[in-house]
C-alpha cells in the first residue's frame, strides 16, 4: 500500500467520523431536555437524544451518573428515578 493510499484512508476515516459531543453540552442539552418534559412523563436519558447525538455523547455511563445527581438534586428537582429497565437504562419521571 502506497504511503498516498493510507493518508487517503486516514483521512476520510477522519472526515467521515461525527464530531463527538463534550460531556458538558451533553449535560446542557439533556437537562434543557427534560426540564421541557410535562410533569409526569417517563424518559430515559437517551430518550433526551436523538439518535445521531446519542452516537456522539461521550462516556454515556458517566453522564447517566451525572444525569441522575443533576436532576434529582436541589429543593426543587427536575425528575426522579422510578425504575431500571431489562436493559438496565435508568427511567425517570418528570416532577
Amino acid at each position: 500500500i502506497s504511503v498516498e493510499s493510507l493518508m487517503g484512508s486516514v483521512l476520510e476515516d477522519h472526515v467521515n467520523t461525527p464530531d463527538m459531543m463534550s460531556t458538558h453540552a451533553a449535560m446542557n442539552l439533556a437537562l434543557q431536555r427534560a426540564r421541557d418534559q410535562k410533569p409526569g412523563t417517563e424518559f430515559s436519558l437517551e430518550d433526551l437524544f436523538t439518535e445521531e447525538e446519542w452516537s456522539q455523547v461521550p462516556g454515556t455511563r458517566g453522564i447517566g451518573r451525572r444525569f441522575r445527581t443533576a436532576v434529582e438534586a436541589g429543593d426543587a428537582p427536575i425528575a426522579k428515578h422510578i425504575r431500571k429497565t431489562t436493559t438496565n437504562k435508568a427511567v425517570y419521571e418528570r416532577c
